[in-house]
């Protein structure tokens, strides 16, 4: 609680200064070295002037602080006395909610798991998730109450409409995903890379070596046949 005090007590300092609103309270220098005397003194808070607007409504919350550091206990007791219904009591929050994973409904599921099997082989083993965590996805099932996650299930980007509408993403939980994509390219078996170029790009931080990485369906292909070799326990550059 201190911070806040702090902080309104400066804030009620520089509001209640004489010379930051107006130039009409200004005490003419005769030399330049002598002291500027803008009459804003800690005793002011005692005055009328101290409780001018808009400095007083920061005072006197400044006071209300002070009040609850130092006697916030005392008050609450003193108000449960007289008044028992603002009494707080102990509360147990048992939502009857399931994990996670069991509260994914089968397409959003689906759209995980899917996601996280082409970004590993299309994307030079690239992985949005942990091993332990894919497992768990993969494993799960939708819990028996039907309580399922409503709206967008993940923080991934293109797990949001609006940015994979934005994007023109299609995801490869889709359908016979290629069918959905044109490239401008004659070749019908790399259309899948213009999707793949956007998943990319979002995590072009965690692609190994992404200095060689360029934005082409040669080099995701690249990357698709490095990941293929090194799960067959080869290596390619």
């Amino acid at each position: 609680m201190w911070a806040p005090f702090i902080g309104i007590a400066f804030a009620y300092w520089m509001a209640s200064s004489n010379q930051l609103y107006a130039n009409n309270k200004l005490n003419s220098i005769i030399y330049a070295s002598d002291v500027f005397e803008a009459q804003h003194l800690m005793q002011s808070v005692f005055w009328k002037s101290g409780w001018a607007a808009p400095a007083w409504p920061l005072l006197l919350t400044a006071i209300l602080i002070q009040v609850i550091i130092w006697a916030g206990d005392s008050v609450i007791e003193l108000v449960s006395k007289f008044v028992p219904c603002c009494i707080i009591g102990d509360m147990t929050l048992d939502e009857d909610i399931p994990i996670y994973w069991e509260g994914l409904d089968e397409n959003d599921r689906n759209w995980a798991i899917e996601e996280e099997k082409n970004s590993r082989s299309a994307l030079g083993g690239l992985k949005i998730m942990t091993d332990d965590a894919f497992e768990k996805l993969k494993e799960s099932k939708e819990n028996e109450d039907g309580l399922t996650l409503q709206g967008v299930h993940s923080y991934d980007v293109l797990a949001n409409p609006n940015y994979l509408e934005s994007f023109q993403y299609v995801s490869a939980s889709q359908e016979n995903r290629s069918d959905y994509i044109i490239d401008d390219d004659d070749d019908e078996e790399n259309d899948a890379a213009q999707s793949d170029l956007v998943r990319a790009a979002l995590n072009l931080a965690y692609i190994h070596d992404p200095s060689s990485f360029k934005f082409n369906s040669e080099s995701l292909t690249r990357l698709r046949l490095a990941a293929e070799a090194f799960n067959n326990g080869k290596r390619i550059n």
